[in-house]
């Protein structure tokens, strides 16, 4: 794909005019961002805390050396091979 200057010189206007507009930031809608931001950091705390809810007794199952009850260790040796025949 050819560079062309003329849209070089157009992005590099936009870009300026991105910057020159970022700073000083307006705060007029604080209230907006404070909400996003909670909302984030709620779903990252969600996300973290399935993934340790489901990660902890997944990390029991596959272990051979701690030999766990039967029925675990047959449902982990089980989704092993699944994931090994999906990702094939």
């Amino acid at each position: 794909m050819p560079i062309e200057l003329g849209r070089v010189a157009e992005g590099i206007a936009v870009r300026e005019d991105f910057r020159f507009g970022a700073f000083p930031p307006a705060l007029t809608r604080s209230g907006l961002l404070i909400d996003g931001f909670l909302e984030a950091s709620r779903s990252r705390l969600l996300a973290t805390a399935l993934g340790v809810f489901f990660s902890i007794p997944i990390a029991f199952m596959f272990p051979q050396v701690m030999s766990p009850p039967k029925p675990c260790s047959y449902l982990g040796r089980g989704s092993s091979s699944l994931h090994a025949a999906s990702i094939r």
